[in-house]
């Protein structure tokens, strides 16, 4: 057990040993948090507890097979609440069976992740994209539902329509040159590592945000993907797949488009080149509005106020 910022973080070795701790404690609420976590939080949870399920993002036919168990095993269950951090989510789960559901849309810390002009010089000089070019970034780990084929697309064809000034860049875990399935993707699509800069994960992410123009979110599920209010609120112009909440936090239908559908990427992405300069600020004040870690916070501080009728 270690002490952190007035509470406790405890570490267990299994279940038994989970179940044992949690009637030591008797706590109010017993948070799960995704599906093994949620099963795990309604399995071990003591009598006078609640427990909360956390779902963070849409239903797919495309899980693995020890998910879709657990979820097949979680629609018999009945925990007293089911928390969303997107309607998209909220929506898709409506299987399951709970005394409420409630969305949460995540949040971040908006006065960390903002336009910096003295990041954006310190990164693009130290990057090599120089002032004029226009730098359009996948942020994500290497996964097949994130889209990296599609993007990748993308950059074949504007490649092809020959603009010599813009910068490709793949940011994130597995995004480097050392990755062999980024590489066969790589090769089949047919874009060169010279085509694309692999930066794989980075721990500057606030400047490195600053820097870029464009990010491309071209996933085939998502909730409330925090890559996208990172860039939004740190004044890059984004586009997105038309899954999980995205659409609500771009609010603009010509920066959305159907997963999969390279040539609307390719057009959304060729849009926001030419109009990126016009959505920063309001962009940017929206997600101030709407998706600050503290509205955050305190959302989070009145569901368990309300789940234990207890103030914290």
């Amino acid at each position: 057990m270690i002490e952190a910022q007035g509470g406790e973080i405890h570490f267990f070795a299994g279940i038994w040993q989970a179940r044992q701790l949690l009637r030591a404690l008797q706590p109010g609420v017993v948070q799960g948090w995704m599906y093994y976590g949620n099963f795990l939080a309604l399995l071990i949870s003591p009598l006078g507890s609640k427990t909360a399920w956390n779902i963070r993002s849409t239903m797919s036919r495309n899980y693995p097979f020890k998910i879709r168990c657990v979820i097949g095993l979680s629609r018999f269950m009945t925990p007293d609440l089911v928390l969303y951090n997107a309607h998209a989510g909220q929506q898709s789960h409506g299987f399951f069976n709970s005394g409420s559901t409630q969305v949460i849309p995540n949040g971040i810390d908006t006065q960390i992740y903002a336009p910096s002009e003295a990041g954006r010089a310190s990164v693009r000089e130290s990057l090599g994209w120089g002032d004029s070019a226009v730098v359009i970034a996948m942020v994500t780990r290497f996964h097949p539902d994130k889209g990296v084929g599609e993007f990748l697309h993308m950059v074949k064809s504007l490649q092809a329509a020959g603009h010599p000034v813009r910068k490709f860049v793949l940011i994130g875990r597995g995004m480097s040159a050392d990755n062999p399935k980024l590489q066969a993707v790589l090769a089949e699509v047919g874009v060169s590592e010279m085509s694309v800069q692999l930066l794989g994960e980075r721990r500057d992410m606030v400047q490195i945000y600053a820097a870029l123009d464009v990010l491309v979110v071209a996933s085939y599920r998502e909730g409330s993907p925090n890559v996208m209010l990172e860039a939004m609120s740190s004044g890059v112009t984004v586009v997105g797949t038309d899954v999980g909440d995205v659409a609500k936090i771009v609010a603009d239908g010509q920066r959305v488009f159907l997963a999969a559908d390279q040539l609307a990427l390719t057009q959304a992405v060729a849009f926001a080149v030419a109009h990126k300069g016009e959505f920063a600020l309001r962009d940017r004040q929206r997600i101030v509005d709407e998706y600050d870690s503290e509205r955050c916070h305190q959302a989070y501080k009145a569901m368990y106020i309300q789940l234990t009728h207890t103030d914290i």
